[in-house]
């Protein structure tokens, strides 16, 4: 809970413009170095958790499909709450959402919010990080305007996929 934001909204908002890599071998087994490698949060997670929870909790209580595609959804809407939530991105993380998406949308629009998603981690990584290594990952100069632009468009995406997730997570639930 010590690391700083990085690579989020939560990250631009606390003033933290840089990836979330904390160095050399040493300093990921040293804890002090997670506070160090940034501002500390405008917003703690425990602040940051209330809205979220309140969402979770108003999903949780509706009436939800009971169905294969209603598990899926309400799997990939949890996961995304949780990584709008959290202080930190990796773009590993898509590993986990692509299938849950494909899943859920196994249309264009579905094969569109991946390539999307893919397409800003690629921007971010490896070609923006790859820039940064002299700086030990603080972006700066240049290189800030296309950090916020990944970093805004994502969450933006994502928070249409949260959306769309619980509409299909809700459609048909009327009928049971």
């Amino acid at each position: 809970f010590n690391k700083a934001s990085y690579q989020t909204v939560w990250a631009l908002i606390d003033g933290n413009l840089r990836t979330g890599i904390f160095g050399g071998v040493a300093d990921k087994f040293d804890v002090a170095n997670a506070a160090l490698s940034g501002n500390p949060a405008v917003f703690p997670w425990w602040l940051r958790l209330i809205p979220f929870a309140a969402v979770g909790v108003f999903v949780f209580t509706r009436r939800l499909r009971s169905d294969d595609q209603g598990v899926v959804a309400f799997t990939g809407l949890t996961f995304v709450l949780f990584v709008l939530w959290s202080q930190g991105w990796s773009p590993q993380w898509q590993s986990w959402l692509v299938p849950l998406l494909l899943l859920c949308f196994p249309t264009r629009a579905g094969v569109m919010a991946v390539l999307v998603l893919g397409l800003l981690s690629f921007v971010e990584y490896p070609m923006l990080f790859s820039r940064t290594a002299a700086s030990g990952g603080v972006i700066s100069g240049a290189l800030r305007p296309a950090f916020y632009l990944t970093v805004i468009a994502r969450t933006g995406l994502l928070a249409g996929v949260a959306v769309a997730l619980y509409r299909r997570l809700t459609r048909g639930a009327e009928a049971r």
